[in-house]
């Protein structure tokens, strides 16, 4: 493990080194939580500590690019999010295991 950050226990060793070595056969796609939970994240979003911009929606094409705007209807678009939360939960519970 990297000695700039101090595996708090056995099941944080063990999380590290899955995730850092996967077997060829995974594909890990977008996204791939470990103990952590993003829906912690989202549920605290917020203006003060993220970056945001409204812009007007678009539909998906079917080839998944993004196609004509969407009179009428904005979404919100999270530039930079502040994700500090995210790993207290995840340091939080691999603290817990390692007890």
């Amino acid at each position: 493990m990297d000695s700039k950050w101090p595996a708090p226990g056995p099941f944080a060793r063990w999380l590290y080194e899955r995730f850092t070595s996967p077997p060829d056969w995974v594909d890990l796609g977008g996204a791939w939580p470990l103990g952590d939970s993003p829906l912690v994240l989202l549920t605290a979003i917020a203006t003060e500590s993220s970056v945001t911009r409204d812009r007007l929606a678009r539909r998906i094409a079917a080839d998944l690019r993004y196609g004509d705007e969407i009179p009428g209807r904005a979404v919100r678009v999270y530039e930079t999010v502040d994700v500090r939360l995210a790993y207290g939960d995840l340091l939080a519970r691999l603290r817990l295991a390692a007890h």
